[in-house]
């Protein structure tokens, strides 16, 4: 938790309204809330997500949840960095998105063109089609 802390004190400022996460992790992590069905993680499922994880080993919690085996390690940390990014934005709750980061960087380069990287700043917050 600290080292996820200490990673996103350099994070771009901003004070979202909504923050999406995306990738396997984020959409392994919901497989892992029994009997929930929206796409969103709060800071108490998240919570409860991670007491799941480091409750077995991660190849038994993989079988359960039908999480890819080499993932299933990965996720205790994933959830870490979910809730850091919540509490680093002021947020008690973040939408869940199948869409990879390969895929938001496609979208971003379309919207902002050749030279998307260089206006992350602006880009972090949002934009409307």
């Amino acid at each position: 938790r600290a080292a996820a802390d200490d990673l996103l004190t350099d994070a771009i400022r901003s004070d979202p309204a909504d923050l999406v996460v995306v990738g396997g992790t984020a959409t392994n992590l919901i497989k892992v809330q029994a009997g929930v069905v929206e796409r969103m993680l709060t800071r108490a499922r998240v919570a409860v997500v991670l007491e799941t994880l480091l409750s077995e080993p991660a190849a038994a919690l993989s079988t359960r949840f039908g999480i890819n085996p080499k993932r299933g390690p990965l996720l205790p940390a994933g959830a870490v960095i979910v809730d850091a990014l919540m509490r680093r934005y002021g947020l008690d709750r973040v939408r869940v998105s199948d869409a990879s980061l390969r895929e938001g960087a496609i979208l971003a380069a379309d919207h902002a063109g050749r030279a998307w990287r260089d206006r992350l700043a602006e880009l972090a917050h949002g934009w409307r089609r």
